[in-house]
């Protein structure tokens, strides 16, 4: 009998966090098109083999919401990595991106987003979003009508944004 309380509260413990896990089930959430304004802008060179060389992107949102982002992001890059392996670099950024969503209403803000974490290094000439990036972003903060969202971002398909929320935001 006590085998089958601890069995069935385990169950329910698993079942819990399948729900909780990102990906799981229904997630409310939205998708945006990204038109970048052009490639990256370097804000710092960096230091040896350009680790922390510094890069500001922007550009447009569109589909579901409308408006802007603005991402700063830090290159991760190894210094030890020998001059004859730069190819064998590490090639992700640490990235800071703001959402902003405007609404019909002028007099309206139509609240942001802030996301964060790695994301694939864009090559010279290309922008941040131009290829997919198999990584997850975490909303860290949120504004006006997104105030106190939680969720994830996923960059899996280049030239776009699925923003996912962990709870419906009202």
């Amino acid at each position: 009998m006590r085998r089958t309380g601890i069995t069935v509260a385990g169950a329910a413990l698993l079942c819990a966090f399948a729900v909780a896990a990102p990906g799981a089930g229904a997630t409310p959430g939205f998708r945006l098109s990204v038109t970048p304004s052009g490639p990256g802008v370097q804000l710092f060179a960096g230091g040896t083999n350009n680790a922390g060389r510094t890069m500001g992107y922007w550009g447009d949102l569109s589909g579901y919401k409308t408006g802007s982002y603005r991402a700063t992001c830090v290159w991760l890059a190894n210094p030890k990595w020998p001059h004859s392996q730069k190819h064998k670099q590490d090639n992700r950024f640490a990235c800071t991106i703001f959402l902003n969503f405007w609404t019909p209403t002028a007099n309206k803000d139509g609240g942001g987003l802030v996301l964060q974490g790695l994301v694939r290094r864009p090559k010279a000439g290309e922008t941040l979003f131009e290829y997919p990036s198999n990584r997850e972003l975490a909303i860290t903060g949120g504004t006006g009508d997104y105030q106190g969202a939680q969720g994830w971002a996923d960059l899996k398909t280049a030239m776009s944004i699925h923003v996912l929320f962990d709870d419906l935001i009202p």
